[in-house]
């Protein structure tokens, strides 16, 4: 008996194992998406995809190559206040290069378009004003109304 038992626990063993190495090779396991797609509204119905993982919901085209991103409230860009960032493709406004125009949280507007260099000199600037124990947060706060 005891041969026949290590026989079938061998056999079960080299079972189990082909079957994973079966499982991998196939792809049983199903993956969770990351990504759906969603409706800006109701009456516009802007196609666009939600990012599951961070919630920042992305609108390719919104009319002429207009780009609108709502970054999720646990993404850096959430984390700083804003609420959406517009990009609008060259010659839009007859500027040679693409510009970005970034709507806090709270404004009645967005800040004025900017340039990828522009935008890559401002974002430190405001990580600095954000920052809630600097005495210049009021001053950003007022700067943000005052655009807004």
């Amino acid at each position: 008996m005891g041969l026949f038992s290590k026989i079938a626990s061998t056999a079960a063993t080299k079972g189990v194992q082909a079957f994973k190495g079966a499982k991998k090779v196939v792809g049983l396991t199903p993956k969770p998406a990351n990504k759906v797609l969603i409706m800006s509204d109701e009456i516009t119905k802007i196609p666009g995809t939600l990012n599951l993982t961070t919630g920042t919901k992305t609108f390719k085209d919104i009319g002429g190559g207009i780009r609108v991103v709502m970054p999720g409230e646990s993404t850096k860009l959430g984390k700083l206040g804003v609420e959406s960032i517009t990009t609008f493709p060259k010659d839009y406004f007859t500027k040679s290069s693409v510009l970005h125009a970034v709507k806090f949280k709270g404004a009645k507007k967005p800040m004025p378009a900017m340039t990828a260099e522009e935008l890559k000199q401002f974002w430190p600037l405001m990580q600095t004003l954000k920052d809630a124990a600097n005495p210049l947060n009021k001053a950003a706060n007022a700067v943000k109304n005052m655009l807004g």
